[in-house]
């Protein structure tokens, strides 16, 4: 393994004109697929990246023309770096206040009026099937909590690893604080800590220590993050407690759904393979949903889950969000940022879509969810359209599909049974991404790409390697590396090639709180703890602090010319 500073040149961003360089060499490489792809790249080399940006690739074109189009629009769609005009942040901040209102108006007629008769039934069914799959309301003891990867609102993204979070003073909201002593009631060492006490003495019985430390109270925090060109994505940094707690739920909803449904939150293979189907057949619709989580209002959740289940749920949200230094009380259930929010909008999802199926007399094993991308026999699109609109859910009809030969779910693209979802660049050039690039060019047979890309790597940076270890290094013939004469002794008979690792971040955590951390690690991860020996590096957070230059073993096969 070879550490130097060198390597990191593989992460680091080229120039701005090294950027525009290789889109207009990529968009000339494309315009001969077609009508479209030419009137793109003539675009490009105008100049008019908005006018790209805007456009909507007709979805009747032929195969080489739709992917040449929609990659070179690929380019610029997604790509932050680029000021195309748009005031993406303005935009989020006005979507996320429209999705307040909305859910505002739902908060103030569902449940009181009766909507027409299909859609009145299809509720009434969803509320059976939610039943159905929920069961009981588990106790605490029964769930398994644990920490995310995230910021929460006492501890920065830079900083986020679990060591930090269980060192940082306990932070919940404001709706937590009826619960709060049962839930600490589960954590007794981790209270013995704040504390401030001996860990492995006499273990703490809460309610004599409960006044020993302090429960922070706050409010959830408004957060933007990039999503393309256009517009930001809305996000609640949930408090630390809340989020910890959210998370454990979350896990429960999605083996519920798993088991009673069907459904399997872990793996986007079905929506993918049943979108594949679908753009030849045309029997599904795949639907999507703008700003789903922002617009589930709280009397939704309310109407269709058992009482019980929403008292759990509810003593666990954030109701209070703070931007800009003003506090805002929410209409909707949870946000984006929630541990449970995606898992409770599948179970929605899927609740009304299969009610729709069912009272449309289609098969419900062809109802497949994944968070809002819905797959439906398209003879139920009709009900379920109304159904979601009086729920206060928006159609998103840019991305939802139910006639021609397109279909979209779960970030896979088909065109009549062909996948020609692009490669999307978002942000400047770097070696590494164009590593990505060339690869995904190599396994499309796109060759005069896949030079364009290796002509902006530096020399040096061009290492080569077989498929099935990632994506740092390129894929292409590739040099073996003989193995050297104690190796070969041993009975090894493969060869070893050079590929490019990132080292991850790590941060320097208290050790005071050491033994606190391998417990927690033991109780959270309990499989994995034991798969690994117990062993793991403390502090990991997101992002790298270097490059590798990694030797790897294998028995691949050196790699044909083309």
């Amino acid at each position: 393994m070879k550490k130097t500073k060198q390597w990191d040149r593989w992460i680091y961003p080229l120039t701005k004109e090294a950027d525009s360089a290789f889109c207009s060499l990529v968009a000339a490489e494309l315009r001969s697929h077609g009508v479209y792809s030419d009137y793109m790249s003539e675009l490009v080399h105008a100049g008019e990246f908005r006018k790209i940006v805007e456009l909507k690739v007709p979805k009747d074109l032929d195969l080489t023309d739709y992917r040449g189009s929609t990659l070179i629009q690929a380019l610029y769609s997604k790509n932050s770096d680029l000021d195309l005009g748009f005031n993406p942040l303005k935009a989020a901040v006005e979507a996320a206040i429209a999705a307040e209102l909305q859910c505002g108006r739902v908060n103030e007629y569902f449940g009181q009026t009766c909507p027409y008769g299909g859609v009145a039934m299809a509720i009434s069914l969803a509320r059976r099937k939610i039943r159905y799959v929920l069961g009981k309301v588990p106790t605490l003891d029964s769930l398994r909590f644990h920490f995310g990867p995230g910021a929460s609102t006492s501890i920065k993204r830079a900083d986020a690893c679990f060591e930090n979070k269980l060192d940082a003073p306990i932070v919940c909201s404001e709706e937590m604080l009826p619960v709060i002593d049962e839930v600490l009631k589960e954590f007794p060492l981790w209270v013995r800590q704040k504390s401030g006490r001996q860990l492995f003495s006499e273990l703490p019985h809460w309610g004599t220590e409960k006044s020993s430390f302090n429960v922070v109270v706050d409010t959830a925090k408004l957060i933007f993050v990039e999503k393309n060109a256009k517009t930001h994505r809305p996000i609640c940094v949930e408090p630390l407690l809340n989020g910890f707690m959210q998370l454990g739920i979350g896990k429960y909803l999605k083996e519920r759904l798993r088991v009673r449904a069907k459904q399997d939150l872990g793996d986007q293979t079905r929506n993918q393979t049943l979108a594949w189907s679908a753009s030849m057949t045309g029997n599904l619709a795949t639907i999507d949903l703008s700003s789903a989580s922002d617009t589930l209002a709280f009397s939704v959740v309310f109407d269709l889950l058992p009482e019980e289940w929403v008292d759990l749920l509810a003593s666990f949200r954030t109701g209070h969000m703070n931007y800009g230094g003003r506090e805002y009380e929410l209409e909707k259930f949870s946000s984006m940022g929630n541990g449970y929010t995606f898992e409770l909008e599948s179970l929605i999802f899927w609740a009304l879509s299969s009610a729709c199926t069912q009272l449309s007399g289609e098969d419900q094993d062809l109802v497949s969810v994944y968070g809002d991308d819905i797959i439906v026999p398209v003879k139920a699109v009709d009900l379920l359209m109304a159904t979601l609109t009086w729920c206060g859910f928006n159609l998103n009809r840019e991305k939802s599909f139910w006639t021609g030969k397109f279909r979209e779910s779960c970030g896979a693209d088909w065109l009549d049974g062909d996948t020609v979802r692009p490669i999307f660049k978002k942000t400047r050039l770097s070696p590494q991404w164009l590593a990505v690039f060339h690869n995904w060019a190599w396994w499309r047979g796109y060759s005069g790409l896949c030079a364009i890309a290796k002509s902006f790597i530096p020399r040096d940076l061009q290492l080569f390697g077989p498929p099935g270890y990632g994506d740092g290094h390129l894929l292409g013939p590739w040099d073996t590396t003989h193995l050297p004469r104690h190796e070969r002794r041993r009975g090894y008979e493969g060869c070893r090639f050079d590929t490019f690792r990132e080292t991850p971040r790590v941060v320097e955590t208290n050790p005071e709180v050491a033994a606190l951390t391998g417990i927690y690690d033991l109780y959270a991860n309990p499989t994995d703890w034991w798969e690994c020996g117990g062993s793991r590096t403390p502090g990991i957070t997101p992002g790298t602090t270097c490059v590798e230059r990694h030797s790897i073993y294998t028995f691949a096969k050196r790699v044909a010319r083309w």
